[in-house]
């Protein structure tokens, strides 16, 4: 992935029923640093997870 270009998710779904997690998204990234921008939350506050998977 180019630096300055938005990444396309390759999945979405919903975390397990009474987990509290509302949303998954996976992207297929190489190793590196990468920046996460979040747009429409209206609260003072947004808890997230970013966990590698195999």
């Amino acid at each position: 992935m180019a630096a300055g270009r938005t990444a396309t998710a390759v999945a979405h779904g919903h975390g397990p029923a009474c987990s509290g997690i509302r949303k998954m998204v996976d992207f297929d990234l190489r190793a590196g640093r990468y920046l996460l921008q979040v747009a429409g939350h209206e609260g003072p506050a947004l808890t997230l997870m970013v966990t590698p998977t195999a």
